[in-house]
C-alpha cells in the first residue's frame, strides 16, 4: 500500500536522529533469556550449535544457530559464558517466541547428557539501551568504579538502587547496546529509577518503529521475519558471525559443508532501495513477490523508509543473479511498480567506536581545562569511563583519567588504572613514571623507587632499540645505494674493461657483499691500471685474506704500504699497517 508522508512523524524522525547521535532506551520485553546449566553444558552445547561454543571466554559472547539435519534454521540467538571462571553457566537472550522451540530441539538430543533448560522469560523483563553512547549508563550505575567491567564484559551483574541486574552486551539497531534484565517483582521499581538515569543522559524512550527502523538502516536481520526454519543458514547472511567450521561436528554440518563446497547459495538475503513512481513512499507486506518481467526473482522482508539516507530500504531474498551490488531492476511487488537498486547492508554509515572515543576524548579535557579548581571533574571522569570502553587500547585516556584522579586524593584509583595500562602495554614509560609519582604522594617510597628504576630500564630499552633501528635503516640505505652503484660499475665493464674506476668500484661492492673470490681480479685490474689507489690494496688484501691466500695478501699490504709511505698518505698507511698486523696475527 501507498503510506503518506503524515505516517512519518516528526517525533519517530527526531527519536531516530537522536539514537543515531546519543541513545535511546527500549522496553524490550519480547525478549527472553534462557539459561543452560550442568557438568556437561559446555560439550553439549558444542555438539548442537553452530559457533565453536570452546573459544568462549568468562564474560564473552557469540551469535550461535541451531540447525535441523538439513542445515535449515530452528534458532538464532546470542551466546553468553557466565563471567564468573568458576561458574559453567550459559544464557540465551533472543525473542521469546523462539525459546520454546529451541529447548524442544536440544532437549531431543541431550539423552544422558547432565544439561539443564532453564526458561526465565516469564520470571522477569529486559529494558534496552540502543546508541553509540549507551556506554555513558555505566558511569551513573556505578560512579566510584573508574574502570567498570560492566562495560568491558559481554555479560556482567551489578546492584543498583538495591535492586540486582544481569548485564548483556546486545545490539538491535546495529549501534552500541546493553540488554538489563532484572526481575518481575524488581521491575516497576528498577524501570523507574533506570529511565531517571537515562533521561539525566538525555537517552529518550524509543519506540517499536524507531528500534524497526535503525535494524532495517543496520542491515541486521531478525528471526520469524526475514527468515525462519524453512531457511538454510547460508540463505540468511549469518554464516561469518555464527559459524566456525573447524570446530568439529554439530547438527547439520554436513550439509552446511555440502552448500559451501558449490559456492553462493540460489537465494540469499541483501539490501535494496526502492523508489516507486512519482516519489511515493510505499510499505510492502512482509513476504510480497518481487517480479521482474513476470519472473520472481525473490519476496519482500523488513522495509521501511529511512529518513536518515531519505531513502525507501529493504531487506530481500533474491536468486543469486541479482544479488550484484549496484544493480538496478524495474519491478512489480503488491501491485507497485517500483526501481530497485541492490545495495550491501549496512544502509546507514555508523560512526566507529574508536572515532567517538577520541572526540570524546576531547571533550574530556576541555572540561577538565574550563573546570573549577578545587571541584572533582566528574563530567570529564565519566567522559573518560565512557573513552576506555569504545577504546580500551587509548592509552592518552588511561593517564588523563589518574592524573585527574591524583588531583583530587583519589590515588588508589590513579594507581589502579595506572596498573592497567601497564598490563595493557608493557613498553609504556608514562605509566610507570607516573605510578612512581602516585607512590611518592602516599609516602611509599620504595614503591616510587621500583616504579622510577621499571621506567628507566623500559627508556633505556626503547633508546636501544631505536639506535638499531636507525642504524638497520643506514645499512639497508647504504646496502641499497651500493646495489645501485654496482650496478653501473657492471653497465660500464661491459662496455670498457680497462676502466679503472669500475674495476675499482666493482671489486669494493663484491667486498662489501663478501663475494671475495670474485672480487679479487677487479681489485688487481684497478692497482694495475693505477698502482697508486691505496683502497684497491685495502680491500684486495681483505679479499686475500678472507680466501686463505695470506701470503697474497701480506705481499699486496706490503706494496700499498710502500706506496703510501711515498706519497705520504698518513690515514691510508695506518690502515695498511693495521691490517698487516690482524694478518700476522
Amino acid at each position: 500500500m501507498v503510506v503518506s508522508d503524515n505516517r512519518l512523524t516528526n517525533h519517530t524522525d527526531q527519536a531516530l536522529v537522536t539514537l543515531h547521535n546519543q541513545a535511546g532506551f527500549y522496553n524490550a520485553q519480547q525478549y527472553g533469556l534462557l539459561v543452560v546449566t550442568g557438568k556437561d553444558a559446555a560439550g553439549f552445547l558444542q555438539s548442537q550449535l553452530t559457533n565453536d561454543i570452546n573459544e568462549l571466554k568468562p564474560g564473552t559472547s557469540q551469535f550461535s544457530c541451531l540447525l535441523d539435519r538439513k542445515a535449515h534454521v530452528q534458532a538464532y540467538f546470542h551466546l553468553y559464558k557466565d563471567a564468573h571462571p568458576d561458574n559453567q553457566s550459559f544464557y540465551i537472550l533472543t525473542e521469546s517466541h523462539q525459546i520454546p522451540s529451541l529447548v524442544q530441539n536440544l532437549e531431543q538430543y541431550r539423552f544422558a547428557a547432565q544439561v539443564q533448560f532453564t526458561d526465565y522469560s516469564a520470571d522477569g523483563h529486559f529494558i534496552a539501551i540502543q546508541g553509540p553512547r549507551a556506554n555513558s549508563i555505566f558511569a551513573l550505575l556505578a560512579p566510584e568504579v573508574y574502570l567498570n567491567e560492566m562495560g568491558h564484559h559481554d555479560i556482567s551483574d551489578t546492584i543498583y538502587s538495591d535492586y540486582g541486574i544481569k548485564i548483556f552486551r546486545h545490539s538491535i539497531t546495529g549501534e552500541n547496546g546493553y540488554f538489563f534484565w532484572i526481575s518481575k517483582k524488581n521491575y516497576a521499581g528498577f524501570s523507574k529509577a533506570f529511565k531517571s538515569l537515562c533521561a539525566d543522559l538525555g537517552f529518550i524512550e524509543l519506540e517499536d518503529e524507531t528500534v524497526k527502523k535503525a535494524r532495517i538502516e543496520a542491515g541486521l536481520v531478525q528471526f520469524g521475519i526475514d527468515f525462519n526454519k524453512d531457511n538454510l543458514l547460508p540463505e540468511t547472511g549469518l554464516i561469518d558471525k555464527t559459524v566456525n567450521y573447524k570446530k568439529g561436528c554439530f547438527v547439520g554440518q554436513e550439509i552446511l559443508a555440502r552448500v559451501r563446497s558449490h559456492g553462493v547459495p540460489a537465494r540469499a538475503i541483501i539490501g535494496v532501495t526502492l523508489e516507486g513512481k512519482n516519489s511515493e513512499i510505499i510499505e510492502l507486506p512482509i513476504n510480497s513477490p518481487i517480479l521482474v518481467a513476470g519472473e520472481e526473482i525473490g519476496h519482500i522482508k523488513s522495509n521501511t523508509f529511512s529518513p536518515t539516507v531519505d531513502k525507501f530500504i529493504a531487506l530481500t531474498i533474491l536468486k543469486r543473479d541479482y544479488r550484484v551490488p549496484e544493480k538496478t531492476f524495474s519491478a512489480q511487488i503488491a501491485g507497485h511498480e517500483v526501481q530497485g537498486t541492490v545495495t550491501l547492508p549496512p544502509f546507514v554509515k555508523l560512526q566507529s567506536n574508536k572515532d567517538l572515543a577520541h572526540k570524546l576524548y576531547e571533550q574530556a579535557v576541555q572540561k577538565f581545562v574550563q573546570g573549577s579548581e578545587g571541584i572533582l571533574p566528574t563530567g570529564a571522569i565519566n567522559l573518560l569511563q565512557e573513552v576506555l570502553i569504545l577504546d580500551p587500547q587509548l592509552e592518552d585516556a588511561y593517564e588523563a583519567l589518574a592524573v585527574i584522579l591524583s588531583k583530587h586524593g583519589r590515588l588508589d584509583g590513579a594507581i589502579a588504572i595506572m596498573k592497567v595500562l601497564a598490563e595493557l602495554n608493557t613498553d609504556s614509560v608514562m605509566a610507570h613514571s607516573n605510578l612512581s609519582q602516585f607512590y611518592v604522594q602516599q609516602g611509599l617510597k620504595e614503591l616510587a623507587e621500583e616504579e622510577k628504576a621499571i621506567a628507566l630500564g623500559i627508556r633505556m630499552r626503547l633508546a636501544a632499540a631505536q639506535m638499531t633501528d636507525k642504524l638497520a635503516e643506514e645499512t639497508e640505505k647504504k646496502n641499497a645505494e651500493r646495489l645501485k652503484r654496482k650496478e653501473m660499475f657492471e653497465q660500464v665493464l661491459a662496455i670498457d674493461k680497462e676502466d679503472f674506476f669500475a674495476n675499482a668500484g666493482f671489486g669494493e661492492c663484491l667486498v662489501a657483499e663478501k663475494d671475495f673470490a670474485k672480487a679479487i681480479p677487479y681489485l688487481e685490474k684497478a692497482i694495475e691500471l693505477k698502482p697508486i689507489h691505496l683502497a684497491s690494496y685495502l680491500d684486495l688484501a681483505k679479499a686475500y685474506k678472507e680466501t686463505k691466500h695470506k701470503d697474497q695478501a701480506k705481499e699486496i699490504l706490503s706494496a700499498g704500504i710502500t706506496v703510501a709511505t711515498k706519497r705520504g698518505e698518513m690515514p691510508m698507511l695506518q690502515k695498511l699497517q693495521d691490517e698487516a698486523k690482524n694478518i700476522a696475527l
